[in-house]
């Protein structure tokens, strides 16, 4: 019989098999894509959409993944362009292809938009 373990061992301690957490990271990222297209999709939920596709598409090496979370993003700052949470989500999907400077500038944007400065620096110390 093939079949997956539920867990494995990383220095000794139980752990999901990656298997399955790539399974439940498929079904998390299916669940946000039907609520959206349903029109239930929030801010928040459309930015954690971006994020597990850009997750996926790091574990796998699936470009189209980072495509995708870009075309959420670039749709979510124009759905609700006043935002931060759109706007970092933008930021973190540029900094994904290397876009630096416009995720920077998109940090700037979503701080003049009441993003905390702390919050803002911690975003921008991951881009640098």
């Amino acid at each position: 019989m093939n079949r997956v373990a539920d867990t494995a061992e990383i220095v000794g301690r139980p752990t999901t098999h990656g298997t399955i957490a790539l399974c439940n990271l498929d079904a998390q990222i299916e669940a946000l894509q039907e609520a959206a297209r349903f029109g239930r999709g929030t801010v928040g939920g459309r930015a954690g959409l971006a994020e597990l596709l850009t997750l996926r598409g790091v574990i796998v090496g699936r470009i189209a993944d980072y495509k995708r979370a870009g075309e959420i993003t670039d749709r979510l700052v124009d759905d609700a362009p006043s935002d931060p949470a759109a706007v970092v989500a933008q930021a973190r999907s540029r900094a994904t292809f290397h876009r630096f400077a416009q995720a920077l500038d998109d940090l700037d944007r979503a701080e003049r938009l009441s993003l905390d400065r702390e919050t803002a620096n911690g975003e921008r110390a991951a881009i640098s």
